[in-house]
């Protein structure tokens, strides 16, 4: 069974699946996706799986929210760009949920990314924001059940159990000037043949203006569990992988012969892995990575 959309709920009392005649694979996708270019654009996108209900599978269970929020802009001369793009990757396991399969893969991932070059500019500004947050969330009550499958194939070990959150802001800001694209053109060439009619290389004989202003956040989250006490449970009959990353380069170039700005903030950038609450056992290995 396959279920697609940018927002999936699987309510309680619903169960995909039951005891006595189970599920085979069961795969529920969220995406939700931008991309686009121009000049000015503020755009987010947002991925949901919520469950409240139960999937007693079989085969394999995989649970996924994808969203993705991407801008660029490429131009020439006098460059402008305002971009603002925001993704937002959520899974939720409520506390009456219960999911159960042979293998299980629950994951959220959100990518956050803007291009931006002007070449052959006496004057370009670009305000770029990167937002990306990757959430799992397993409250107090569910239970996880995974059994013996084998989710990682000719990997060594036997992973049967695999939560993970991603979050990536990936910024790439280039501001260039007519000197420096002449130059990357003729190089080799001799000086007499690239000279201007000033009788110089410097076409515009040095004015450039360039701001960049970039901010970057990026939050990855997998928690388990909402309190000490602790009523998640999370069994898996092999191996067993937690992980939350944040990732992601940034860029930002105003190269200028006489006024050029640059500034790159990196807001947040977390990636945390929670066990607040959770009776774990796994027969194979458990790693969580941060």
């Amino acid at each position: 069974m396959n279920i697609d959309g940018e927002t999936i709920t699987l309510n309680s009392g619903v169960s995909i699946g039951t005891d006595t005649n189970k599920a085979g694979n069961v795969t529920l996708d969220a995406d939700a996706a931008f991309s686009g270019a121009g000049i000015i654009s503020d755009e987010t996108r947002a991925a949901r799986v919520s469950i409240e209900g139960a999937i007693k599978a079989s085969g394999d269970v995989t649970i996924t929210a994808d969203a993705l929020a991407q801008a660029s802009q490429n131009t020439y001369v006098v460059g402008l760009a305002g971009f603002d793009m925001t993704a937002d990757a959520d899974v939720t396991v409520g506390d009456s949920a219960v999911i159960e399969g042979s293998t299980i893969e629950i994951s959220a991932s959100a990518t956050a990314d803007i291009d931006v070059s002007a070449e052959f500019a006496v004057a370009a500004i670009a305000d770029s924001d990167a937002t990306a947050t990757a959430d799992v969330t397993v409250s107090d009550g569910a239970s996880i059940v995974a059994g013996s499958g084998d989710l990682d194939g000719s990997e060594a070990g036997n992973q049967s159990l695999s939560i993970s959150a991603d979050a990536e802001a990936d910024v790439d800001v280039v501001l260039t000037t007519p000197e420096d694209y002449i130059a990357e053109a003729t190089a080799g060439l001799p000086l007499t043949d690239i000279r201007g009619i000033d009788g110089t290389t410097n076409t515009l004989n040095g004015f450039n203006l360039f701001v960049s202003l970039i901010d970057a956040e990026r939050t990855a989250n997998v928690t388990l569990g909402d309190a000490a006490s602790g009523t998640v449970t999370i069994s898996s009959g092999g191996e067993a992988a937690f992980a939350a990353e944040t990732r992601g380069d940034l860029t930002n170039i105003a190269r200028s012969e006489t006024v050029g700005v640059a500034t790159t903030e990196i807001i947040r950038d977390d990636a945390v892995v929670s066990f607040l609450g959770c009776r774990c056992r796994c027969d194979g290995n458990h790693r969580d990575r941060r």
